[in-house]
């Protein structure tokens, strides 16, 4: 399994600097197909050594790059992080783009040595010149720290790539942005697709301002109960505790008060589980008093008899979840 893994990580590492290094002697790459080999057979010892000869005799990056892994993951060796971003440093200088990525992420953690902001923002820039997707959002949440407007517009810039490319943390910021008009001009049609994606990819908190978006919006051909409830339950069956009094209520009808007509039982049974876990979740003060109240009222409509199924049900949520 763990030879899998290396043969798989290493074919990733092929494949991100795949055409970059053409002028390299047939006799390094010779050398490089070896050291993977003895990596791929846990080989470690050998395997760095193979490395390490490479990377000082040939400035080989690819080597260099795998020399990084090596201490980042403790592979026959104990985790060493400072000498992990040395080499990503080194292997980011011969345009490796995984490298160039990893070693912002160094500077901007102070691994080494504390990067200023521009150093980190310049190794992001590189990453993405090479080819690294993956850098756009990190890079995105760093220039929407700065004051000025023309960083925050590259942020925006940024992180509308790698929403684009599918970083459902970028896709679930844009919606947020433009739901709420924050940095951009409110556009709750925007905000809908970006949650859309991100909710589809399981992010919780997308499902739950998805679902606040299509049960709240101004905009007519957004509002939908039914797809709002789906959203919302969906939050709440992976525990987003927010989610959890909303889910309930819109089972009774979307109030805080049960109608005065009959209420379908599987509705008023499944109001019953997502207000039983809310309070037992405890979470805020006001929501727990308004969670308590409408759970009074579904405990009156709803027969005794059910509770012991339906208790079995909640407590097999709940431990899904504890801290």
């Amino acid at each position: 399994m763990m030879h899998t893994l290396l043969s798989s990580l290493l074919c990733l590492v092929l494949l991100f600097t795949g055409g970059l290094l053409p002028s390299l002697a047939a006799d390094s790459d010779r050398q490089l197909r070896r050291a993977q080999k003895l990596l791929a057979a846990g080989d470690y010892s050998r395997a760095y050594q193979a490395y390490h000869n490479l990377a000082q005799e040939s400035d080989h990056p690819l080597a260099q790059f795998s020399l990084a892994l090596f201490h980042e993951n403790g592979w026959g060796r104990p985790v060493d992080p400072r000498a992990a971003c040395r080499w990503y440093g080194t292997a980011a200088q011969g345009e490796v783009p995984a490298a160039a990525h990893f070693y912002a992420e160094c500077l901007a953690a102070g691994t080494v040595v504390p990067g200023s902001a521009g150093d980190v923002i310049y190794w992001y820039e590189q990453a993405i010149a090479l080819g690294h997707g993956g850098s756009h959002y990190p890079l995105g949440q760093l220039l929407l720290a700065s004051e000025r407007s023309k960083d925050r517009e590259k942020a925006l810039l940024h992180l509308t790539q790698a929403a684009s490319l599918g970083n459902q943390q970028a896709q679930f910021q844009l919606g947020r942005f433009f739901h709420s008009g924050d940095k951009v001009e409110p556009d709750h049609h925007q905000a809908y697709q970006w949650y859309l994606q991100a909710a589809q990819q399981g992010n919780r908190q997308a499902q739950y301002w998805l679902a606040m978006l299509l049960r709240d919006s101004p905009a007519a051909e957004l509002q939908s109960a039914e797809q709002a409830l789906r959203w919302f339950e969906s939050a709440a069956a992976q525990g987003y505790l927010p989610a959890y009094l909303p889910t309930a209520q819109a089972y009774l009808g979307g109030t805080g008060e049960l109608p005065s007509q009959q209420i379908p039982a599987p509705a008023l049974a499944k109001a019953y589980l997502w207000l039983s876990a809310a309070v037992s979740r405890r979470s805020g003060p006001e929501e727990q008093f308004e969670c308590k109240a409408l759970l009074d009222q579904v405990l009156v409509r709803m027969p005794k008899t059910w509770r012991p199924a339906l208790d079995r049900k909640v407590s097999s949520h709940l431990r899904q979840f504890e801290d």
